[in-house]
């Protein structure tokens, strides 16, 4: 996971998507302190925590955080005069863990599931062989 942490300002939000834990913004814009200006796209989570707070004009010290699949977001924010806020989580961590169990359980089993194929292809071979031999008799 990438952090990076700057003083600045919030100097603009993009419209955004709400959900139980998190505010998704399309794109923010920081006017950081030291001149340059930081643009995150595609998606970015702020915790419902700090929504109430995080607007344009926010000045203080922002936290951002980035992991490798494309997800980023707001990890915690001081605002100048205000009370720090910090919530450590990233916009779909849980859909990870489960897709992670999902996919060991997947490989765990996959000898099982070629086993119980072999078997179910063995007992259709049997029952052909002895409807024929049926048949033969017959």
């Amino acid at each position: 996971m990438s952090v990076e942490k700057f003083e600045g300002e919030v100097a603009e939000v993009s419209d955004f998507r709400g959900f139980p834990d998190f505010q998704v913004y399309d794109s923010i814009v920081f006017r950081r302190s030291d001149g340059p200006t930081l643009k995150l796209e595609n998606g970015i989570g702020v915790p419902s925590e700090m929504a109430d707070v995080f607007k344009p004009g926010l000045r203080g010290e922002f936290l951002t955080c980035a992991v490798p699949i494309g997800r980023r977001g707001v990890s915690a924010i001081h605002p100048k005069g205000g009370t720090a806020r910090a919530v450590f989580k990233v916009p779909g961590e849980g859909m990870y863990g489960v897709m992670a169990i999902i996919t060991l359980i997947t490989i765990i089993f996959s000898p099982f599931a070629i086993w119980f194929y072999l078997q179910y292809a063995d007992i259709k071979k049997t029952k052909l062989e002895g409807e024929a031999l049926y048949r033969a008799r017959v």
